[in-house]
């Protein structure tokens, strides 16, 4: 009857639906059913299991291939998982220490050292012993694969050495070449074949270094190893290794693990000098794409110092590779950190010796087509013999037709910021960049607003007499009085002087507007100004005939009638019409 049920389609789902029952479950009910029931018979097997495996693990740090065997056994397969797992961690322990042992001994042997390459081989060979293990040390087996690619690095790390010593090698076999070359019983078939032969050995242990530097660059000492080995055949080497490197792809093998290790400065260091030691401009541009990595822009421009300190001559190549524009950056994105300032400093300070000018600009110009036509224009007008520069002279014409106002010293500056190389001549991209600093919004328009500039547009009409829009030494003397200014000739002169760009002797508009951007009196101080140039007497009074004599020099739009008119509104402190107090001045300007 029950079979009868379990066979029906209802029940069919129990009989799949029924747990396993684990060697750990036999062993927690025991022998249930009896001793020669199923259940009491699986519980024996197990027990005998369990003692075979024990056995086998009090031998196993003699003979651990009997505890494997015990392991990998049909007879053991049915073990309790703390059985299981307790032998296959004895069985890792020693298997791993005798890995470890034999490590230690190899890696404890230096490079050049003739033992290594016998505990090298040793080591190979008791990693070979323990991976017939590990399909019986469950998750300890990875160690091994550890160890595996631990011994790799040791083995890369011998290589590497010997390829030190093979490029010392070569380059003195280079060096005594050349001496023989020179010698009047020289062979040049003979000596051309075998500087042919120096050079493709070169060539292959250069390939050879840097193909294991890319394959080792995420494993730090053998990476540390490779670099050391190469900064050493660059030194050795001279030009033709560097040469080699350049062109085998060492910068960016050396960037990518400059940019892995930055975590690791010994390792980033040697990135950094190597990088620099191959080729400057990949360095600084290296620098500059990574100018937000700290570790990365100090070890960079200590790299730099460094080698502009072994080698004096790389300070014009780190000039014109724009060495400057990068410090630039680097001060305003790190001027917080004290070593980063420091190195920046140092470099800054070399920098300042050389006048090399550099092949970059030193910084994006960003201007609208309209703006750099105009002063493509600007320049092409000055340049007449279309030489492609304009003489230091002219610049000072190019920031007036620009619109642009300084003084000579301000002009001086700009030019020395980007002639470095003391030519007196400003060419195209220079002048660009210089024309973008000022940008439109440091025209001298732009320093006053609409009504203060109509207001002065006005003033300066006024008084060009001649309608020539320039004014004289007179005229000039007349506008400053008016708003204020009582300056003599010789400084009027010297105003003129200061801003007269082309030499004329007279002042044009955006002169006039620069002088008074420069000149304007303090609003506190320009009424008492004003009070003293009608006050020539210096009595702390104006004088009704001198105040009509001077109005009407400065505007003959005042008739006499007017100007009694203005007194007579102003006086309220006594009732003398022939004299203006301080007060009654301040009220007239008020009104007015």
């Amino acid at each position: 009857r029950l079979a009868g049920d379990a066979m029906r389609p209802e029940h069919r789902g129990l009989r799949q639906g029924t747990r396993t029952l684990t060697a750990d479950s036999v062993l927690a009910k025991g022998p249930k059913g009896g001793p020669d029931s199923p259940q009491g018979l699986r519980h024996r097997r197990v027990m005998e299991g369990h003692v075979r495996v024990e056995g086998a693990m009090l031998t196993a740090e003699y003979s651990p291939h009997l505890l494997a065997a015990a392991l990998s056994s049909k007879d053991n397969a049915d073990l309790s998982t703390q059985c299981r797992t307790q032998a296959e961690s004895r069985l890792a322990t020693v298997v791993l220490d005798r890995v470890r042992r034999s490590f230690l001994c190899t890696s404890l042997a230096h490079p050049r050292s003739d033992l290594r390459p016998g505990r090298l081989r040793q080591l190979n060979e008791d990693l070979s012993w323990a991976n017939s293990f590990t399909s019986s040390m469950g998750e300890k087996a990875k160690e091994v694969g550890r160890f595996r690619e631990d011994a790799k690095a040791l083995e890369a790390a011998g290589r590497a050495q010997a390829l030190r010593r093979e490029a010392a090698a070569c380059a003195k076999e280079i060096e005594r070449l050349d001496i023989e070359e020179k010698a009047p019983w020289a062979k040049p078939d003979d000596i051309s074949r075998r500087q042919s032969a120096c050079a493709e050995r070169c060539s292959a242990i250069v390939a050879e270094t840097i193909e294991m530097l890319r394959a080792w660059t995420r494993h730090g000492e053998m990476a540390k190893e490779l670099l050391g080995a190469l900064v050493c055949m660059a030194d050795v080497g001279g030009d033709e290794f560097r040469l080699e490197m350049d062109r085998r792809g060492l910068g960016m093998a050396a960037g990518a693990v400059a940019d892995v290790w930055a975590s690791r400065p010994e390792v980033a260091r040697l990135a950094l000098r190597l990088l620099g030691m191959v080729s400057v401009e990949l360095l600084i541009s290296h620098i500059t794409e990574a100018i937000q990595e700290g570790t990365i822009v100090c070890l960079g421009v200590a790299a730099l110092n460094q080698l502009t300190r072994d080698d004096p001559r790389l300070i014009d190549d780190v000039a014109e590779q724009g060495g400057r524009e990068m410090l630039d950056e680097v001060d305003q994105n790190w001027a917080s950190e004290r070593m980063i300032s420091l190195q920046s400093l140092n470099l800054r300070r070399k920098l300042r010796k050389s006048s090399v000018k550099s092949l970059r600009p030193k910084k994006p110009v960003e201007l609208a087509a309209d703006d750099v036509v105009r002063i493509r224009g600007c320049f092409d007008a000055i340049d007449e013999d279309q030489s492609g520069s304009i003489e230091a002279e002219e610049l000072a014409v190019a920031f007036q037709l620009m619109g642009i106002k300084a003084t000579r010293q301000e002009i001086f500056e700009a030019l020395a910021e980007v002639d470095l190389d003391g030519s007196g001549k400003v060419e195209w991209p220079e002048f660009l960049y210089l024309m973008s600093r000022y940008g439109t919004s440091m025209t001298i328009e732009a320093q006053f607003t609409r009504e203060r500039l109509a207001e002065l547009r006005e003033v300066f009409s006024a008084f060009d007499a001649n309608g020539d829009s320039t004014l004289s030494v007179k005229e000039l003397g007349l506008v400053m009085r008016s708003v204020g200014l009582c300056p003599t000739d010789m400084e009027i002169q010297g105003m003129i002087n200061e801003v007269d760009a082309d030499q004329s002797g007279r002042i044009e508009f955006p002169e006039f507007l620069y002088l008074m951007s420069r000149k304007v009196a303090d609003p506190e101080n320009q009424h008492r100004l004003a009070f003293q140039f009608f006050d020539e007497e210096r009595d702390d009074c104006i004088q009704r005939k001198i105040f009509i004599r001077k109005m009407q020099e400065l505007s003959s739009e005042f008739s006499i009638e007017d100007l009694d008119e203005m007194i007579f509104q102003a006086k309220f402190e006594n009732a003398d019409l022939d004299t203006l107090t301080y007060k009654e001045f301040i009220k007239m300007m008020m009104r007015s």
